[in-house]
């Protein structure tokens, strides 16, 4: 069974490719563990859509001389793209992200198979892109209210769910109870939540809401050998997409939804 791997990338990600020592770490691990389907990259890039606006405060910030650059810049991804990703629905940046993701599914099952299952991988703020595309799909809203979208658009062969690094639980606090989710584990859709232990804006979760509960099948919590600094800092936010634990992860879910009986 053919399996298409669709990569969703958050802040401090500023042109394609983000996701390639991911998948080379992931196809590794799969080999070794004797996976010989066929196994397909698909990207979604969205990083360019907030890029003038974001230009412009960091010239602002270099011509002043601000301290603390690197800082600043994780910060100004964090907070503008997540508020320029969250305009008026309908006309702006909301469904614009959305469509980018469309087309890559599209794109992604024209070399993998129509009927070939799908697990979408997303990291910080794309795991909020990809929880309202997978809600928009579920509730018939947003850029679905429209036009006519084929079956890997609309996710009928969606197996699995990654979020990594993930601050979900942020964003849906501004909702009582945190909210309802999407449609997961309810649907045999296994959704698992990956937190590297010192990343600050990845998020538990389980525990939420009863709601949660039910359709979030574990938070996956990875902690750093005692050696690597690295990893022991809030810089692990990025670390992801090169972390091999984080590939092991994804291959153990690609396992599972390809091999259930072997998985098991």
């Amino acid at each position: 069974m053919n399996c298409l791997v669709l990569y969703i990338h958050g802040i401090n990600v500023d042109k394609p490719g983000y996701s390639d020592p991911l998948h080379k770490n992931l196809t590794s691990y799969l080999w070794h563990k004797g996976f010989w389907n066929h196994l397909v990259q698909a990207e979604v890039f969205w990083g360019d859509t907030f890029s003038p606006a974001a230009a412009h405060l960091l010239d602002l910030m270099r011509a002043r001389k601000l301290g603390w650059q690197s800082v600043r810049r994780f910060s100004l991804d964090t907070v503008a793209q997540a508020l320029g990703y969250e305009d008026a629905p309908g006309i702006g940046a909301y469904e614009r992200v959305h469509e980018r993701m469309a087309a890559a599914l599209h794109m992604g099952a024209q070399r993998s198979g129509k009927r070939t299952k799908v697990v979408v991988v997303a990291h910080s703020l794309g795991s909020i892109v990809a929880s309202n595309y997978v809600w928009d799909v579920q509730h018939h809203k947003g850029i679905f209210k429209r036009h006519t979208w084929d079956e890997a658009q609309t996710l009928e062969h969606l197996r699995g769910i990654i979020t990594m690094g993930s601050p979900l639980a942020l964003y849906n606090s501004r909702f009582s109870g945190f909210g309802t989710p999407i449609k997961a584990g309810s649907k045999d859709i296994p959704w698992w939540n990956v937190i590297e232990h010192a990343d600050p804006l990845a998020w538990p979760l389980k525990g939420l809401n009863d709601t949660y509960d039910a359709e979030v099948g574990q938070d996956v919590i990875i902690r750093p050998p005692w050696w690597s600094l690295t990893k022991r800092t809030p810089l692990i936010h990025g670390g992801y997409w090169t972390s091999k634990r984080v590939a092991a992860t994804i291959g153990d879910m690609i396992l599972k939804v390809t091999r259930p009986k072997e998985s098991k």
